[in-house]
């Protein structure tokens, strides 16, 4: 096995092993809840990838932190992305998540609402412990991420570079901030927490092109390749903005999007090396700069063969 395959492994075993122990801490935090509350809580943070917290506690480990130091962090990112999902499948009428029905059409609308907004600021007072800054951080994040989608949904003024935007407020901003929380949780220092969140951030948007790259590709896969974007992509205005960004036209050529996005995907992956200089040698260092690969091609996994395809396209990987 060369080292980069045992990188590789190491990293996918590092992932299911830090999902699991978040996944405990989650159980924990909500079983104060009763009843139907409860019951709700469960449904809005069960599954999902834990991408966001696992990136907290990884940071913190790679700077010589704990589990022990970051895990609130790292369960609190995940609470509020959580509920932030629940949030945004009512806007935009999904009416599943994370492979089952989503929860306002499961518990109604009020239910959810409630329940979410339940989380938020329990998600909040976690992030107390690690000072007032970090606490600012989480709290901007908030202001960030709502944004965000309230460009996504109202579409951002022309004067903006509309898509990677939106991309920085909606997605990119909840992994800066997870990066930046297993920095502070470490007692890093201040150029060494800036480093984190800007490949936190820079991570994020990485994750909003692939995201939306995937289901595009959905859509042309179930059609003739000349799609009506207002008939098949509807009025989400980031997929819209997506392909002006790509500088993509109707009809679109599906390898012309392959290839536009596999170079700003490469751009992207060179952009996080980048940020990960300063950490010390370790295999946690190793992780983080693995661990882009390790996402995208999870998320491509949902095209089958066709994702392993067009991952092996992707021009420069860590």
């Amino acid at each position: 096995m060369s080292d980069e395959e045992k990188a590789y492994s190491g990293l996918a075993n590092y992932i299911e092993t830090r999902r699991k122990l978040i996944d405990l801490e989650l159980d924990k935090i909500i079983k104060t809840y009763e009843g139907e509350v409860l019951e709700i809580s469960k449904y809005i943070i069960s599954g999902g990838k834990r991408f966001r917290g696992i990136l907290t506690l990884l940071i913190c480990e790679a700077l010589g932190g704990s589990i022990r130091d970051s895990m609130d962090a790292a369960v609190a990112v995940e609470l509020m992305h959580s509920a932030s999902l629940a949030i945004d499948d009512i806007i935009d009428g999904d009416l599943y998540r994370r492979g089952k029905i989503s929860s306002w059409v499961r518990h109604g609308v009020s239910k959810t609402i409630l329940v979410a907004n339940l989380l938020i600021p329990k998600a909040q007072i976690m992030i107390e412990k690690y000072g007032l800054d970090a606490l600012v951080h989480v709290i901007r994040t908030w202001l960030d991420s709502t944004t965000g989608e309230i460009l996504d949904v109202f579409g951002a003024p022309r004067d903006l570079s509309s898509y990677e935007v939106v991309a920085l407020l909606k997605t990119a901003s909840i992994f800066r901030v997870s990066a930046y929380l297993g920095a502070v949780s470490a007692n890093a220092s201040k150029e060494i927490k800036y480093n984190a969140s800007k490949y936190g951030e820079s991570l994020g948007v990485l994750y909003q092109v692939v995201d939306d790259l995937v289901d595009l590709l959905k859509v042309l896969d179930n059609s003739d390749g000349n799609i009506d974007i207002e008939k098949n992509i509807g009025e989400v205005a980031s997929l819209k903005m997506f392909l002006e960004w790509l500088n993509i036209e109707e009809p679109i050529n599906t390898d012309e999007l392959i290839e536009k996005a596999t170079v700003k995907i490469s751009d992207f992956l060179r952009e996080l090396s980048s940020y990960i200089g300063g950490f010390p040698e370790s295999r946690y260092k190793l992780y983080i700069a693995f661990l882009p690969n390790i996402m995208i091609r999870y998320m491509l996994s949902e095209l089958g063969s066709w994702g392993e395809d067009i991952y092996r396209m992707i021009p420069a990987k860590s």
